[in-house]
């Protein structure tokens, strides 16, 4: 009896356990099928559980995961770029995306398409459209603002063809856009469809190092003008005008083509003094002065110094490079041949050249109608040049010397007003050393004394050869301690120091000479 009462309480048990596995086949397995439909698991790579990305937040809001940075910077892009397109002009919206690493990142992994889609409603809520545009022109860094895009075309065709001239009218200006970390802008072009690649315009692009030719004598070249352009980087850019900053054509193109001054350098060359520096740069001589700290009437220039001047320039300027043909004279390069028995520095010409006659295709550069480039890309020689042969020397020339203890200059050499006649623009043959009366003059080197005694404006003077056409120079003496024929050494007494001669007071007068030529000392002093 007791063990049929066990039985039946086992076979409810059974009974009941039965009855729930039923159950869990019924229900239970197809609700958890749901959640693992086919297109997932085929998707299962952008099922994410606990994976690494990124959480894409925008304007404080979380719009979703996905595997990369880059993706949600993109689909910010591709947003703001389609709301320009379907609003005809840029829609401005107040945007920040803030992009975070996540190594545990539960859900699902949203591709570019999908990031943009909840982005673009995200952005379209709090875009708007502007009343009062306006377009800013920057040059650079230099800045001008017009009322329409079409006003900006307005502007630089009219830069252009006023500083480049007839040349330019056949290129015209386009504005390209641009995209640059999701704020849409124009950038500038100038182009024609009328010209073609011409066989210049391949040596030019050649030249550019962007393109590779070969010049034949089946090469078959047409003048013109090859390409127009601006110097500078524009870029025009969208922003909100009123009166007080957006310009009228006119007085736009008169402040970016408008020559303002700027600071450049002039190199000094041979001959040079700063009045005619001055008179070449067109800068008064005073202002000359101003430019240059520690420049003054007394300051000693040198070839190859560089004095600061002023340079009209304006903001804006155009490129022009033309293809021209034409007949000139020319002349061959000079070929040189050593001579190890003359100083370095000296030559002599041993046959003079000839001009020859050519006919030359070159492309010329200009900037603003003033030409500063002219390369030939191909020439025929009508008659041949000979070239000019010169001898020149290879021996290191002997060192000199400070013919004082102490070297205070007074007078330097080259173009001065001269201290005793007054006379302007006098050419000084050496440099003037303030020393007291009576003090010890050296040989600056060794050599032999060809002049010792009285030389006119120079009072008393020696002169001492060192030989392949060098001599040393010293005047105004007080007395003289050699004697001509003599041969003394460097750094030997050869004089006292005076004022005898054409002077104001004592100094000493140091002149070099190469074949009987001044020579500026400093070009061979310590050296």
């Amino acid at each position: 009896m007791k063990f049929t009462r066990q039985y039946r309480k086992l076979k409810n048990v059974y009974l009941k356990v039965a009855v729930a596995a039923c159950l869990f086949i019924i229900f239970v397995i197809p609700f958890a099928t749901r959640f693992t439909t086919p297109e997932e698991v085929e998707a299962g790579s952008r099922m994410a559980a606990g994976t690494a990305g990124y959480t894409v937040v925008l304007n404080g809001t979380p719009i979703g995961c996905t595997e990369d940075a880059d993706i949600a910077r993109t689909a910010l892009q591709s947003v703001r770029a389609r709301l320009n397109d379907e609003n005809g002009t840029t829609v401005y919206a107040d945007t920040q995306l803030e992009v975070f690493a996540d190594d545990n990142i539960r859900g699902k992994l949203l591709d570019e398409a999908e990031l943009e889609k909840l982005m673009y409603d995200a952005v379209t809520s709090v875009a708007y459209v502007p009343e009062n545009l306006a377009y800013t022109v920057r040059i650079d860094d230099y800045m001008v603002t017009v009322g329409s895009e079409a006003e900006v075309i307005e502007l630089l065709e009219a830069a252009k063809n006023k500083m480049a001239g007839d040349d330019a009218t056949a290129f015209q200006v386009e504005l390209v856009d641009s995209t640059d970390n999701g704020l849409s802008h124009k950038t500038v072009n100038v182009a024609t469809a009328d010209i073609t690649m011409n066989e210049a315009a391949k040596v030019l692009a050649t030249i550019d190092g962007t393109d590779t030719v070969q010049v034949t004598e089946d090469t078959v070249f047409e003048d013109g003008v090859l390409y127009v352009g601006f110097k500078e980087k524009i870029e025009v850019i969208e922003t909100l005008g009123n009166s007080a900053s957006v310009m009228s054509v006119e007085e736009a193109l008169d402040d970016i083509t408008k020559e303002k001054a700027e600071k450049g350098t002039y190199e000094v060359q041979s001959g040079d003094c700063l009045s005619s520096i001055a008179d070449k740069t067109g800068i008064a001589l005073s202002e000359l002065y101003e430019l240059n700290e520690g420049l003054n009437e007394d300051s000693v220039i040198m070839p190859g110094d560089l004095i600061t001047i002023t340079v009209p320039t304006p903001e804006l300027s155009v490129v022009v490079k033309e293809e021209v043909t034409y007949s000139e004279e020319y002349q061959a390069d000079v070929v040189y041949v050593d001579n190890n028995s003359m100083y370095q520095g000296q030559q002599n010409v041993i046959s003079q050249g000839t001009p020859g006659y050519r006919e030359v295709i070159a492309v010329v550069s200009s900037k603003n109608n003033k030409e500063y480039d002219r390369e030939i890309i191909s020439q025929s020689i009508i008659t041949e040049s000979t070239p000019t042969v010169i001898e020149r020397g290879t021996l290191i020339p002997p060192t000199f010397i400070n013919p004082l203890s102490s070297m205070v200059e007074t007078s330097g050499y080259g173009y001065r007003t001269h201290p005793v006649s007054g006379q302007a623009g006098s050419f000084h043959t050496g440099i003037d050393l303030y020393v007291p009366m009576g003090t010890a003059v050296k040989a600056s080197c060794g050599g032999t004394v060809t002049l010792a005694g009285w030389n006119g404006g120079y009072g008393w003077c020696v002169d001492i050869s060192h030989g392949n056409g060098l001599t040393t120079r010293y005047g105004h003496l007080s007395s003289i301690e050699v004697s001509v024929g003599q041969t003394v050494s460097q750094g030997q007494r050869i004089a006292l120091s005076g004022a005898s001669g054409n002077v104001t007071g004592p100094h000493l007068h140091f002149e070099v000479l190469l074949w009987g030529n001044s020579q500026n000392p400093y070009n061979y002093l310590n050296k």
